[in-house]
């Protein structure tokens, strides 16, 4: 089994779902409208997987294109369930309950996705938080996060006092990966190990980073599997937003997995994302 964790859709029809871009990008990068090009809807994407070899996704509300509106990613999961799964935004500071509840309990969301940046500071130690995490464990959903290294010792707090709860840390929280492979600056991202419940994607932006910082995919790839273990670690190629093709992130995870035990290289690439999204 293959499975991508992070792929984003873009429909063209504006009138059903109309983009709705922020004024300022959460994660304080520069503003891209990578969602103008064309071919970024499901079937698109569909095609992509079929070409690639990639048998299921997980479709991610890309905050850029639509805020949260989910709308349209969770229609593209449920018009094709074998295949793609949902994961929607909410607004942590408004209304946060009864939306978790709309979009895992009524448009069948697996994951709700948290972006940090968009809330109070230490939102992850507020009883708020509390409520909202006990809330997507009661619908027996995956807390989805987006943040940054300073966001991370909130986070395996969080996790700590919610043990039942899957977190999934996108792009491994955008860590510092400068240094070598010994990467010294990442000591938040390694430290999320002793919560068993957190998992991290292995996603293109890590690969970057890694090789940034001087060492390479193929090694970030086994440091996170020798510090996490494969089960916890997911391939995600953030598909459409960073304009890369799609067959060329496909390819870069299979090399940087390709020196995995042949068991850890299937639980990366899709096996322990089957067990998470498409739960028997």
């Amino acid at each position: 089994m293959r499975i991508d964790t992070q792929a984003h859709v873009v429909t063209a029809d504006h009138d059903t779902y109309p983009l709705n871009p922020p004024d300022i990008d959460p994660m304080g990068t520069a503003r891209s409208r990578w969602f103008d090009a064309p071919a970024l809807t499901a079937e698109d994407l569909l095609q992509r997987m079929d070409d690639t070899g990639i048998d299921r996704a997980v479709v991610v509300q890309a905050f850029s294109s639509y805020q949260y509106d989910n709308s349209y990613t969770a229609d593209a999961a449920a018009a094709n369930p074998d295949r793609l799964a949902s994961s929607c935004i909410i607004d942590v500071e408004h209304d946060a309950i009864n939306m978790v509840r709309h979009w895992i309990g009524e448009r069948g969301a697996r994951a709700i996705r948290l972006f940090l940046r968009n809330a109070a500071p230490d939102w992850l130690l507020q009883p708020g938080s509390d409520k909202v995490f006990n809330e997507i464990g009661r619908l027996g959903a995956i807390a989805q996060v987006v943040g940054l290294d300073a966001d991370l010792p909130r986070l395996l707090q969080a996790a700590t006092r919610h043990p039942e709860i899957p977190f999934l840390l996108d792009h491994c929280g955008m860590p510092d990966l400068s240094g070598g492979s010994s990467y010294p600056n990442a000591t938040n991202l390694f430290a999320l190990s002793d919560a068993p419940n957190i998992s991290v994607k292995l996603s293109t932006h890590v690969f970057t980073h890694a090789k940034q910082g001087g060492s390479s995919a193929t090694e970030i790839a086994h440091r996170l599997v020798n510090t996490f273990g494969a089960s916890r670690v997911m391939w995600a190629s953030d598909y459409s937003v960073l304009g890369l093709v799609y067959a060329d992130c496909v390819a870069e995870a299979q090399q940087a997995c390709s020196d995995l035990p042949p068991g850890d290289r299937d639980l990366v690439l899709g096996d322990a994302a089957n067990a998470m999204w498409w739960p028997s």
